[in-house]
């Protein structure tokens, strides 16, 4: 384990915090961390003259997890990803005051799944992907929330025939949506890839590749 506490000028101060572990068959690791400032810094205005810079505190708020797994020739891995940050958005120089917040939040989460034996390798990966934007600004009338989420899955199947040569064959999806309260309607698609590659590795060093 591991945790630490950090300080600087400005009102900034931080801590964090790790935990693995790690065995022949399993492994685990989380991290996470927490982060705020008041960026009360001096600068000098349009005038010339020193003023500190106002409504300006940023805070962010983290954490990852990823858990390993191993049983002969099937390896899994899953990841957990997890951010959210607050910031006063601070006037600009020719402005008086300001009032704006703009949120931001991540999450992400993936799995990874390995399967290798003899001359046969198969790879799937998964992962689902979140994220939003809030900005407010009461002076100027403004509340968006923007969202958007994003499914994506691959998988690709390897077979080595010879020393020289390998065939790989694949597929990939994608599925990704987004709406924001500027819109009426929500934006979506869809999309679907497939792969076939053939690689051969003649000597000296050479590839020669051919992919559809």
């Amino acid at each position: 384990p591991e945790a630490g506490l950090g300080w600087g000028s400005f009102g900034r101060h931080q801590q964090h915090l790790r935990l693995e572990y790690s065995g022949p068959k399993v492994a685990t690791q989380l991290r996470a961390f927490r982060r705020q400032a008041r960026n009360d810094f001096a600068y000098p205005d349009l005038f010339g003259e020193s003023r500190t810079l106002d409504h300006a505190r940023t805070r962010q708020t983290g954490a990852t997890l990823s858990q390993y797994l191993r049983f002969g020739e099937h390896q899994l891995a899953a990841h957990a990803w997890w951010q959210q940050a607050d910031r006063q958005v601070p006037p600009t120089r020719v402005q008086a005051q300001s009032v704006a917040t703009q949120e931001d939040a991540s999450l992400r989460l993936a799995l990874n799944y390995t399967y290798q034996t003899g001359r046969w390798q198969l790879n799937a990966r998964a992962a689902r992907m979140a994220d939003r934007i809030a900005y407010r600004d009461s002076l100027l009338g403004l509340d968006t929330d923007n969202r958007a989420t994003s499914y994506w899955a691959e998988m690709l199947a390897g077979y080595r025939p010879g020393t020289h040569h390998k065939i790989d064959m694949g597929m990939q999806f994608n599925d990704q949506t987004g709406r924001s309260g500027s819109y009426s309607q929500q934006g979506a698609r869809q999309t679907w890839s497939w792969l076939a590659r053939y690689r051969w590795y003649p000597a000296g060093g050479w590839l020669v590749s051919a992919r559809l």
